[in-house]
């Protein structure tokens, strides 16, 4: 309902997988305008590639164009070296360097308010094998390093059972703190 035309507008959601490949990604979104005439594309919801992609169609259709969650901070770069040309397209999150300031401040706050005390001062992370969680690990791992933290890195590949075993041999690391990076996992 919009109220200040007192009218129900109808909305039509069009789901699509880019199966995490830029290539897929674009072609899907060439359909969405082309064959089923969207008005507003939501862009990849965790890969940067893709969304990276996806963002040079801004120009050509002329609609807005929102990544929803990709963290690249390559993504602000290039919007901000021309803002002209990517006029409809916008970055609806934080980037890695916020998500990996927002870690290294709680760790800060914990450890200052004597919540915490590191004991081998070392960090691992448990991220999945992707852009996304790659870029907030190594984004984290800079902050971590500038305090003198070692870090233990164990990637995985998406799905619960990858995450299992990664949790194991991170473990005998023997880390103060297990930073995980990963998108929602499914439920079933």
């Amino acid at each position: 309902m919009v109220k200040e035309f007192n009218k129900k507008i109808p909305v039509e959601v069009l789901i699509e997988d880019c199966q995490s490949k830029p290539e897929v990604g674009v072609a899907i979104a060439e359909k969405l305008f082309t064959r089923d005439k969207v008005d507003v594309l939501l862009g990849d919801a965790f890969h940067s590639s893709v969304t990276m992609a996806i963002m040079e169609l801004a120009p050509k259709y002329g609609k807005p164009i929102m990544s929803v969650e990709p963290v690249s901070e390559e993504i602000a770069k290039k919007v901000a070296s021309n803002p002209k040309r990517y006029w409809n397209f916008w970055k609806g999150d934080w980037g890695s360097t916020g998500y990996a300031d927002s870690v290294f401040s709680t760790y800060r706050f914990m450890e200052s308010k004597g919540f915490f005390k590191s004991k081998t001062n070392k960090i691992a992370f448990i991220v999945e094998d992707t852009d996304y969680g790659r870029s907030n690990a190594e984004k984290t791992k800079e902050l971590f390093a500038g305090i003198g933290s070692e870090r233990g890195h164990g990637n995985r590949s998406p799905g619960i059972y990858g995450f299992l075993s990664s949790a194991r041999k991170t473990e005998n690391l023997g880390p103060d703190v297990v930073m995980s990076v990963s998108p929602p996992f499914p439920r079933g």
